[in-house]
């Protein structure tokens, strides 16, 4: 199994994260966890499904719904993932001590949230 970057597998790699960190999620939690659309979010699982990327599987309480899980053959590739991101924050926090740090992922929170925000006002408008 491999994962190209283009858009589509973008999602699908928010899409394991995601599902990898909760673990139990339905569709519509994953989509709104997502922010994306639920029917949108159908088409990512049917490739991914195919593909053996997850699994959906009734739900005990509500068959009309269905848990998202990450299928076992990716949990090593989500691993390499973890790592690379590892990587890649050393390198990109190198040179700055704790109380830098702390600025840093504060400075990029509010930015985080503000593009978050023009994104769902855009959402509403249309």
């Amino acid at each position: 199994m491999t994962m190209r970057t283009d858009g589509r597998h973008q999602a699908a790699l928010s899409l394991i994260k995601t599902a990898m960190i909760e673990k139990k999620l339905t569709q519509a939690e994953l989509a709104a966890q997502m922010s994306i659309e639920p029917p949108t979010l159908v088409g990512i699982l049917d490739r991914m499904e195919r593909d053996g990327w997850i699994t959906r599987q009734d739900c005990e309480i509500d068959r009309r719904r269905k848990i998202v899980r990450v299928a076992p053959p990716v949990e090593p590739i989500w691993e390499d993932v973890v790592a690379c991101a590892k990587r890649i924050r050393a390198r990109a926090i190198k040179g700055l001590d704790a109380d830098k740090t702390q600025q840093l992922k504060k400075l990029l929170g509010v930015v985080l949230e503000n593009l978050a925000g023009d994104i769902l006002s855009k959402k509403t408008r249309t």
